[in-house]
């Protein structure tokens, strides 16, 4: 991501998150937003290679996007708490009970979403479509975001 010149961002709760807009440049036109979440043990980085590659199809791809512009889509891959750069899990826990709580995840991927937004100058109400990605436990707080906030997602 940018040649390797990611910035770590934070939120005010002690979320870690990367954030970058991928597609052509110019303009300030974001078309979709992309809520990237990792796995169990995973964090943000996981998604590194994986954001690259959109990038490169969304603008050095001879794709025929049948005379519209690729779209700009503003990516975000939090660290949930307890992984990567973020705050430890604010709850005791014991793992081998398999006592965590998807919830608070949830909630961080919505901070980094909502702190982006702001940072952008991008309200709730903009009818920025979110499209949620997850892998494994990522999947499954992709979901109950889904669920707490159905009206701002498009797509899964």
């Amino acid at each position: 991501m940018n040649d390797g010149k990611v910035e770590v961002l934070f939120t005010h709760q002690g979320i870690a998150y990367w954030s970058e807009v991928l597609g052509p440049v110019g303009g300030d036109c974001i078309d979709a937003c992309v809520l990237m979440m990792h796995c169990t043990g995973g964090n943000k980085a996981g998604w590194c290679e994986i954001i690259g590659q959109i990038g490169q199809l969304l603008v050095g791809s001879t794709q025929d996007w049948s005379g519209r512009h690729p779209p700009r889509l503003l990516v975000i891959a939090p660290d949930f708490s307890g992984h990567g750069q973020s705050r430890h899990y604010p709850k005791p826990f014991d793992t081998e009970a398999g006592d965590i709580d998807f919830e608070v995840f949830s909630h961080d991927a919505f901070d980094c979403l909502d702190t982006e937004r702001a940072r952008r100058g991008l309200s709730e109400s903009s009818g920025l479509p979110i499209i949620a990605c997850g892998h494994s436990m990522g999947a499954s707080c992709a979901i109950i975001c889904a669920m707490l906030r159905p009206r701002e997602f498009c797509a899964m």
